[in-house]
Parts: C-alpha cells; structure tokens; sequence
C-alpha cells in the first residue's frame, strides 16, 4: 500500500546547453502540476554541449526559476569534461555536483543516500584509448569504488540511489546499435547492482534506446536520457521503498 503523499525524484539528463533547451523548457512546465511533492531534480549527465560551460547557464538559470527551493543533484557526463570541473562546479554552485561521492537527503525521516558517478564503459571509446592515459584502469577502479560506496551508505541509509551517466547495463541500451553497447554502459557494473541491490538506478547517454526501463535482479532502473525520453522522469521513491520493505519481510519469513 501507498501510504503518505508521493515523494517523487524528477529524473533527466542529456540536455547538452541549448540544443535541446526547447525539449527541456516544455518537460519542466509539465511537472509544474507535481512541484509540491518532488524531493529532488536528479540531473543524470551531459548538462553542458561539448565542454562549454557557458552553454549550461540558461540551463541552471531556468532550473532554479521553476524549481525554487528545491535540490538539485548531478553527476558528471562525458560532455563535461575533466578539464573544466573547477570552472563548472565554481560557477554554478546552487547544483549539489557528484564526482564518485554521495550526497544525504533527508525527507520525512528517510535517510536517501544519492551516489553520483560518470560511470564505467566496458570498452573505452577509441578517442579515450588515445587522450586518455590509463582509461581502462580508471574504469575498473571506478566499477570497485561505486561497490564501496553502495554498501558503506547501506549501512548508514535508508534508501540508496545509484546514479550514472553511461549505462550500468545493457538491458537500457536497446535500440541503440548492439555493436557499440560496450562503449555506452558497464556489464561490470550490473554485477554491482546485482550483489550490493541499491533501491533505484538512474542514467542517462542513451539517446536512441527504446527501453527506458527494466530491472535487474529486482533493482528498478531507469534512463532518463530527455532524446530518447522526450520528457522528465517522475520516479516516486515511496512506492520503491514499499515495495522493498514487503519483499524484504517475504524473504524474512520464507512466504
């Protein structure tokens, strides 16, 4: 059952500065209706167009306008490149920007832990086998380092919420070309999800996938990439948090 009042987490990412600033504009008046009950704006990546930190100004700017008060949270995309973090994250200050780390949220007594990465591919892009010294032990240490963190927040949280950038599984990228699924999305990190079970995965960087949603060992996850999703994602975490408490005490007494 569904007691309470709905604690959704608006979900998007892909915005990249204006190009699809129209799209985005129109997603944002169409959660206008829900604004009392969103807990946060989760922004799943690739905010700004190909490392230009001015393109995401009147991307924040507009953010804030309709969303007041409310936290917004962000990882890092493959747009928003290593070379200009400190400028990105000094400029627009008002957004909570993750880089492997979590941020807590606290809401009607529920500790959310939302855990913030880039991601790992299974197959760097040639461009990184060449600019990018070490890529390949970058990603596997980012793979171990995301684990840690969902199992030292499950000791300290109530609910844990993955968020990537690039894919953490292949289930989501259908409908983009299957011959490049490697260099879009992590395997490795599906296994995580599978061993540590966070409550919620949200990512983004698929533009053409035709499957938006699917589960992974009964882990929700969700692309929120706004090409592929035309909208805002309107995740209501009380409903997960239900779902899970009701499995847990099924597993508990064996029914």
């Amino acid at each position: 059952m569904n007691n309470g009042r709905s604690l959704y987490i608006a979900a998007v990412s892909d915005i990249h500065g204006r190009k699809y600033l129209p799209l985005y504009i129109k997603s944002l008046n169409e959660i206008r209706h829900v604004l009392n009950d969103i807990i946060v704006l989760v922004l799943a990546g690739d905010i700004v167009l190909k490392g230009d930190v001015n393109s995401a100004s009147d991307v924040v700017r507009i953010t804030s306008n309709i969303l007041k008060d409310k936290p917004i949270i962000a990882c890092i995309g493959n747009e928003e490149y290593d070379s200009i973090l400190d400028e990105l994250f000094r400029r627009y200050n008002g957004i909570t920007w993750l880089n492997d780390n979590y941020f807590t949220l606290n809401v009607e007594n529920i500790k959310i832990a939302l855990i913030g990465s880039r991601g790992a591919l299974d197959r760097p892009t040639s461009w990184q086998r060449r600019h990018i010294p070490g890529i390949e032990k970058v990603y596997r240490e980012r793979v171990e380092k995301i684990k840690r963190l969902i199992e030292e927040t499950k000791r300290t949280h109530d609910v844990i919420v993955l968020i990537t950038h690039y894919a953490p599984t292949f289930k989501t990228l259908k409908g983009e070309p299957q011959r490049i699924w490697p260099v879009m999305g992590s395997s490795r990190l599906e296994e995580v999800i599978i061993k540590t079970k966070p409550h919620l995965v949200v990512h983004g960087h698929a533009h053409n996938s035709k499957v938006l949603y699917a589960e992974i060992d009964g882990v929700k996850v969700y692309n929120v990439s706004l090409p592929a999703t035309k909208r805002i994602t309107l995740i209501n975490l009380r409903e997960i948090i239900v779902k899970r408490k009701t499995t847990t005490l099924l597993d508990y007494f064996k029914v």
